[in-house]
């Protein structure tokens, strides 16, 4: 959100946040704890008898036990929701990940949140052509699509745009993709 003094960089200072952000980050934190929940409690019983599912759920898809969803539910759909939120909140300087900035005008966390919002509606979109649906797939799908939704709000855009204070000891502004930004 914007503040009284008008700049986004004084709303981070500050502490508030646009309702978007909140929401995104909530969401995030939502889905990444819910992901790493799951993904542990399939890695504990691989069977996954404990999450209350039955291991016949898995007859048409390339996996024997519950490993390599737990797994990918785990490091590829919870850890980086919670790494996004903090990095929403924190705008940490990540050096490989300035590519990221420098092409789309934003902190690299405006594109993750988006990456991970169409990832985890693959994620449920294959479940629900794998195995049987649940109350909790058209739950998630919404959030997938909340989580690509929300970063492209102009409240969450103007809050997560690139600046030279976002580097530390200055930098350079981003470069602009022909065609994109304002001119």
């Amino acid at each position: 959100a914007v503040n009284a003094t008008g700049s986004a960089a004084a709303s981070r200072r500050t502490g508030r946040r646009a309702p978007a952000t909140r929401w995104l980050v909530g969401l995030l934190v939502f889905q990444g704890l819910g992901a790493l929940g799951g993904g542990l409690t399939f890695l504990l019983d691989r069977s996954g008898r404990l999450a209350g599912l039955s291991p016949e759920l898995l007859v048409r898809t390339p996996f024997d036990d519950f490993l390599w969803p737990g797994l990918l539910l785990a490091l590829g759909l919870g850890m980086p929701a919670v790494v996004l939120a903090v990095a929403i909140l924190r705008r940490p300087v990540v050096g490989p990940l300035m590519w990221v900035e420098r092409h789309s005008g934003h902190h690299w966390s405006w594109a993750g949140s988006i990456a991970l919002g169409a990832g985890l509606m693959a994620w449920i979109g294959v479940q629900v052509w794998l195995i049987e649906v649940s109350w909790l797939q058209p739950v998630m799908f919404a959030v997938g699509a909340a989580l690509v939704g929300l970063p492209l709000t102009p409240s969450v855009r103007r809050e997560l745009r690139w600046s030279t204070r976002s580097v530390r000891g200055g930098g350079e502004p981003p470069r602009r993709l022909a065609g994109h930004g304002p001119r």
